[in-house]
C-alpha cells in the first residue's frame, strides 16, 4: 500500500505508515507485539484505561479467532488506498463529532460489510450515489452485538461480561460515561459552560489546558500513588520468600518507616510542588521495585506453566 499511495503522491514509501494499531515486529525492535496508537488521555487509569486496555486485549483474541478459524483473512481487507481510507474514515469522523459515513456499495472489505449487516438505520445516500449512509452510533451498537455473539466464550474466559455491559453504557450515554465525554465534562466545569459549543475555542482550549494541568494531573498523581499504596499493603501481609525480598528492599529505601505514611507525605509534596530531591529519589526507587516484584512475578508464571506443559508431556 506504501507504494500505492506514494503513486498517488501523497506519501514517501521510505516513511513509517501511521496505524492505529502498530505491528511491532522481533527482526526490527527486538520484541515481537501490538501497540494500540489510538489513545490519547483518559479521567482515570482504573475507571477508563484499564478497561481500554482489557477491551483491546479481547480484540486481539477475537482477531486471532478469527484468522485461526478461517472467518477472516487477508482477501477480506484488502490492503489498498481505497479501502484503507474508507475504514480510517470512521474513526477520524467520529472524533471529530461526525454522526455519519458513507461506504460505497461495491466496498471490497468483507468485515466491513459484516458489521454494517448487523446495523441499524442504513440508507443509500441520495447525495452520494453508490454510497450507503451509516450513523456512527449505530455502526457502534453493532461492534458490540458483534463482540458479544463472536466472542462469547472470549469474554466468559477473561471474566469480562461487566465490562462488556459497561462498555454498552459508555455507548447509550457518552456525554457521562465515555472517556471523551468525562474530560469534556471536566473542562466545561473550569470553563463554566454547560456545552462546548456555549464557547469560542480559545476559551474552551485555554480551559483544557488549565483542567489537564491542574485538575486532571492532581487525580492521576492521587489515582497512581493510591495504587501503589495498595500493592505495598498488600506485600506487608504476605510472607512467602519473593514479597519477604521486596519487603527488605522497601524497608531499605524507607528506613524502616511505614510505607503508607511515606506515601501520603509524598504524595501532598507533589501535589503542592515541594517534593525534595530525596522523596522523589525514595518514591522512584520504590516505583522500581515494584516493577521488580511485578518482573519476577510474570517469571515465576512463566517457568511454573513451562514445566506443568513439559509434565503433560
Amino acid at each position: 500500500m506504501k507504494e500505492d499511495l506514494a503513486d498517488l503522491g501523497v506519501f514517501d514509501s521510505k516513511m513509517s505508515l501511521y496505524l492505529l494499531e502498530k505491528l511491532r515486529e522481533y527482526k526490527v525492535m527486538g520484541f515481537s507485539g501490538f501497540e494500540g496508537r489510538h489513545y490519547s488521555l483518559f479521567e482515570s487509569f482504573t475507571q477508563d484505561m484499564g478497561q481500554a486496555v482489557t477491551l483491546q486485549n479481547l480484540l486481539y483474541l477475537l482477531a486471532f479467532k478469527y484468522i485461526v478459524s478461517g472467518q477472516i483473512g487477508h482477501e477480506h481487507i484488502p490492503d489498498d488506498p481505497s479501502v484503507e481510507s474508507e475504514r480510517r474514515q470512521v474513526i477520524f469522523g467520529t472524533a471529530i463529532g461526525i454522526p455519519t459515513f458513507f461506504v460505497h456499495e461495491n466496498t471490497g472489505n468483507a468485515l466491513l460489510k459484516k458489521i454494517m449487516g448487523k446495523t441499524d438505520r442504513l440508507r443509500m445516500s441520495r447525495r452520494y450515489p453508490g454510497y450507503t449512509r451509516v450513523y456512527n452510533i449505530e455502526y457502534r451498537r453493532a461492534l458490540l452485538k458483534i463482540l458479544r455473539d463472536d466472542a462469547a466464550d472470549l469474554i466468559e474466559m477473561l471474566n469480562m461480561r461487566e465490562d462488556i455491559n459497561e462498555l454498552e453504557t459508555r455507548l447509550c450515554e457518552p456525554d457521562r460515561f465515555s472517556a471523551a465525554g468525562k474530560l469534556t465534562s471536566g473542562i466545561l466545569g473550569m470553563a463554566g459552560g454547560k456545552s462546548p459549543m456555549d464557547l469560542c475555542a480559545d476559551d474552551f482550549n485555554q480551559a483544557a489546558e488549565k483542567y489537564y494541568r491542574t485538575d486532571l494531573r492532581n487525580r492521576h498523581i492521587r489515582e497512581a500513588l493510591g495504587l501503589l499504596g495498595e500493592v505495598l499493603n498488600k506485600l506487608e501481609k504476605v510472607s512467602d520468600g519473593l514479597r519477604q525480598d521486596i519487603r527488605f528492599l522497601i524497608n531499605g529505601i524507607l528506613q524502616e518507616k511505614p510505607a503508607g505514611e511515606f506515601l501520603d507525605r509524598a504524595q501532598q509534596e507533589i501535589l503542592n510542588e515541594t517534593a525534595s530531591a530525596e522523596t522523589l529519589e525514595k518514591l522512584i526507587s520504590i516505583i522500581l521495585v515494584h516493577i521488580h516484584y511485578k518482573a519476577e512475578l510474570n517469571q515465576k508464571f512463566k517457568d511454573t506453566t513451562y514445566a506443568t506443559s513439559l509434565h503433560r508431556a
